[in-house]
């Protein structure tokens, strides 16, 4: 999932809570695959060491700092938030800057660099209507992950503050519902 944010943030929606994402079962492709994608990225790093150091710290440097907050170590109440790749993005960029100084051409360069920047202000500009206010937010959050507890909690906060009791209601039964016991 982290690699999606990364490559393609279509679905964010801030917090992801433990029954938003389906458990993986060893019948799950996608996660064997994540998996693959892992082994195959320590193998690189590893394997470049000394041809490519830049490539290799940013790998490493990547997984080291989201180890924290991935539950591996110590369970954390998130399962993932885009926050956590605050830290790990710094190796992302210096990852892709090394891939981009690869190139040979700088009229390649160029274009690469207009179509990067041009993606990234489109997905910034269309974000920024997801984040205007906490109705939008937690409404977004419902649509991308209708098991979000905590989404659904908000979104009938939200709701309840504009005076839509009825449309409140919905939403904490729903969240009941997902989480049965977290009632106050």
């Amino acid at each position: 999932q982290y690699f999606r944010l990364l490559f393609a943030p279509v679905q964010v929606t801030g917090d992801y809570d433990f029954n938003s994402v389906p458990l993986a079962t060893v019948r799950d492709w996608d996660a064997w695959l994540g998996l693959a994608l892992i082994a195959g990225c320590l193998f690189l790093s590893i394997r470049y060491k000394k041809s490519r150091p830049m490539l290799s710290l940013g790998i490493l440097f990547f997984y080291v700092t989201l180890l924290p907050v991935s539950n591996w170590i110590t369970p954390i109440a998130l399962l993932m938030a885009e926050r956590f790749l605050y830290t790990p993005i710094f190796s992302f960029a210096l990852v892709a800057g090394a891939c981009w100084a690869a190139i040979p051409q700088a009229q390649v360069r160029r274009l690469v660099a207009a179509g990067v920047l041009t993606i990234s202000a489109l997905f910034c500009i269309s974000h920024n209507y997801i984040w205007q206010d906490t109705l939008t937010f937690h409404r977004n959050v419902v649509r991308a992950l209708p098991n979000n507890a905590r989404g659904r909690l908000g979104y009938g906060f939200a709701l309840l503050k504009m005076g839509r009791v009825n449309e409140a209601r919905a939403e904490f039964e729903e969240g009941l519902r997902i989480l049965p016991g977290s009632a106050p």
